[in-house]
């Protein structure tokens, strides 16, 4: 197996390096990322995808040459051949453990830092890393102190103190995400099979992650509002170069969210005039927009798969109730309805796929759960109960491909458990991978070092389910004294797990029992009612969250169907602008009539037109609209100036944490060509307590939706997130249409261009 085993594993490392040389390129921003985090970021994650290859060679070369004959070649180069193992353990190990625990660290804050030159980058980011690395200092110490206190050799201290360190921790976290992935991951793939189910889910978590939103658009809007005044005060006070490079970083910075449409509703603060005050403004205004811009793309994610999946529900309630009808789905937004086939795979395959995909994760799970049972377990009784050690056995009696191909199966379905788990956590901007070529230099980093620390802690864990750790591993049976082959042991037990014994012996079993704990925990969902207990819903993770605010709940419903209005209405005006182009009326009269129908006036109805007798007359009533021209109908609607509108409103902020939910104010408001203001009196020529611009505006829509009954819902309207009341139903409907009307006009008007008459 020497040679040949060698060559395999450089393949496989060459393949491993040209696949996550591949990754980073296709995930990094290359206008964020810099190249010494790319290299950084690369290498981290070969060491870790590169121990996880060499471990089932390692297990697969161990346990048959324990099953071989008792003179067999094998036995008499196992030592060999396992040095050589170690030697490759500890390369990526050591290579893995510097950069995730040192490297990378230190260049997520490097960053992250709002300096405008590199040595100012340099040192902030040393200042904010001295307390990260002096803790890993002191636990190392204290780790060594436990060594030397023990008869390990002073040349190997230094090493094991390391190792124990760092797998102590490392290993805590791993067993609560292998108990949280284990119970999640056919969990999620149960969820999937029942469109139902999974549509309720998506709703929960839509309320959960626009509050999130909501909250992430507040913090990014008091660093706005910070960063507007340290520039002011920095910009009175320029005493030196670096205060103007300092000054000008920032403005570009403030520049960039103006031209993002961003505006800050927020009191700021100016945190001071010289350069470490705006480098600290820099760094809290980029991280809060990478958070916010990661709330929005959750947000978006998880709309279109409401979306989809109400458009599935639909059409599976139609054949139901329908079930002669013809089988199809149709589609929302402007795509064309789909056939039987798209049914048949949406309603019933893509179910039934799910189903299956959970039932065997679930008896992987299943397999796993009794390997740590295993694992707890002492001597031959744990190892009979260890469903992996029974798998790898089994398949070493048969050949060491067969081997290895165990090991390679159980080590991926625990990693998948850990990585699902891991995918779970809200952390905003830390761990949102974007494959577009969009992902930050933070994130990538910071995925990178996780991984890199949990890699060897993982094939700890796998190592003791099958008993190959001293604290739980028996001697193998049926072997004389004098018999080699009691002492074959696997080279990653040579190298981590034998000196990690040595310190902190039967800390496998306390990781295995962890493992279960945590596993039961998160089936009786303990974790979320907590979660909820403690105020913090919004954390809440995995299929079935624990409970979610009726008011959010309604909240979230109300929004989704506000976007998807939103949605229709722009696919069906950019429909309008397609079908009616010039000329096509007099080509194809029919369209052009239908687009005559379905257009809108400022505040009429559409007609209805049954045949083409009427679609003629009404074409003529219209004086040949097709052959007008798009130019001048669009500065004829410009030309047409609606009323101005004013009277009193009740206006409510957008909900925010710590606020009450219905914080109402009276206000008097005018709507005319600047937009919507908003006055604390009657006297329009003071300033406004707040103004909306009509052209940034998305929707604006009365309280039509599901659920309102009541009459005060009835006279409520929005502007976007932003809720008004009038006096009556009639008064929010006359200022809904003056509303719609203005935004329509200001935006025509900046389109054509046209000058007041």
């Amino acid at each position: 197996m020497g040679t040949s085993t060698t060559r395999f594993l450089t393949c496989v490392w060459v393949v491993l390096a040209v696949g996550i040389g591949a990754f980073v390129r296709q995930t990094a921003d290359r206008e964020l990322v810099r190249w010494h985090t790319l290299v950084a970021v690369g290498l981290g994650g070969f060491s870790m995808m590169a121990i996880c290859a060499i471990c089932p060679m390692d297990v697969a070369y161990t346990l048959a040459t324990r099953v071989a004959g008792r003179e067999s070649q094998q036995v008499a180069s196992f030592s060999r051949h396992s040095r050589k193992l170690q030697r490759m353990y500890a390369l990526v190990y050591w290579i893995g453990l510097s950069l995730s625990s040192l490297v990378l660290p230190y260049l997520e804050e490097f960053n992250s830092s709002g300096h405008v030159t590199t040595p100012g980058k340099v040192l902030d980011a040393a200042r904010r890393v001295a307390v990260f690395f002096g803790a890993m200092a002191l636990g190392v110490a204290a780790c060594l102190g436990a060594v030397l206190a023990t008869s390990i050799a002073d040349d190997d201290a230094i090493e094991v103190a390391v190792i124990a360190a760092s797998n102590t921790c490392n290993a805590l976290v791993l067993a609560c995400l292998l108990g949280v992935g284990l119970v999640e991951l056919p969990r999620a793939f149960w969820v999937a099979g029942d469109t139902q189910r999974e549509l309720r889910r998506a709703y929960d978590l839509a309320a959960i992650e626009f509050g999130a939103l909501r909250e992430a658009s507040i913090a990014a809007s008091t660093a706005a509002a910070d960063a507007i005044k340290t520039l002011a005060a920095v910009e009175r006070r320029q005493d030196d170069a670096s205060q103007v490079l300092a000054a000008a970083a920032l403005r570009e910075d403030v520049a960039a969210l103006a031209d993002a449409g961003f505006r800050s509703s927020a009191v700021g603060r100016a945190r001071g005039a010289d350069g470490r005050a705006v480098a600290d403004a820099r760094r809290e205004l980029a991280a809060a927009r990478a958070s916010l811009a990661a709330s929005e793309g959750a947000v978006e994610r998880l709309r279109d798969r409401i979306f989809y999946l109400e458009d599935v529900a639909a059409s599976d309630v139609e054949c139901r109730t329908k079930p002669f009808a013809a089988r199809g789905i149709s589609w929302s937004f402007g795509v064309s309805r789909s056939g039987r086939y798209s049914w048949a795979w949406h309603c019933v395959a893509r179910p039934a796929c799910n189903r299956a995909a959970a039932v065997a994760t679930a008896a992987w799970a299943a397999c796993l759960l009794t390997s740590e049972l295993g694992a707890a377990l002492s001597g031959r009784a744990g190892l009979r109960a260890s469903a992996f050690a029974a798998m790898a056995r089994a398949a070493a009696r048969s050949s060491d491909s067969a081997a290895a191909t165990a090991s390679l199966a159980c080590l991926s379905f625990s990693l998948w458990a850990a990585a699902h788990a891991f995918g779970l956590l809200r952390l905003r901007g830390y761990v949102d991978i974007n494959i577009y070529r969009k992902t930050p230099p933070v994130v990538l980093s910071f995925a990178v070092r996780q991984a890199g620390k949990l890699a060897p802690p993982l094939l700890y864990n796998y190592l003791s389910t099958l008993h190959e750790v001293q604290s739980s591993s028996p001697p193998p049976p049926d072997r004389d004294r004098g018999d080699p082959r009691r002492h074959l042991r696997t080279a990653f037990y040579r190298f981590y797990s034998a000196k990690l014994d040595t310190l902190t012996p039967g800390f496998d079993q306390v990781a295995a029992c962890l493992v279960l704990a945590i596993a039961a925990a998160h089936a009786l969902g303990v974790f979320n009612r907590l979660l909820v207990l403690f105020k913090c819903s919004r954390w809440q993770f995995g299929a079935d969250v624990a409970s979610v605010d009726h008011d959010q709940r309604r909240e979230g419903r109300v929004r989704l169907e506000r976007d998807r209005r939103r949605r229709e209405r722009a696919v069906h005006r950019a429909s309008l602008r397609t079908r009616f182009a010039p000329n096509e009326g007099r080509d194809n009269p029919r369209a052009a009539a239908e687009m005559v129908v379905e257009q809108r006036d400022f505040g009429g109805a559409a007609l209805a037109l049954d045949n083409d007798d009427d679609i003629g007359n009404h074409i003529a009533a219209r004086g040949r609209y097709e052959e007008e021209s798009s130019t001048d109908r669009r500065r004829a609607a410009a030309r047409t100036t609606p009323a101005v509108l004013e009277g009193p409103l009740r206006f409510s902020e957008p909900r925010r944490r710590f606020v009450l939910p219905d914080s109402w104010v009276r206000r008097h408001a005018r709507v005319d060509a600047t937009g919507l203001s908003l006055f604390e009196t009657e006297d329009v020529s003071t300033l406004p307590v707040k103004h909306l611009d009509l052209r940034r505006v998305g929707d604006i829509s009365s309280s039509d939706d599901p659920g309102t009954t009541t009459t005060k819902e009835q006279r409520r309207f929005a502007v976007d997130d932003f809720r008004l009341e009038a006096a009556d139903r009639e008064e929010c409907e006359r200022w809904v249409r003056s509303l719609r009307a203005w935004r329509d006009y200001v935006i025509l008007r900046r389109a054509t261009d046209v000058s007041m008459v």
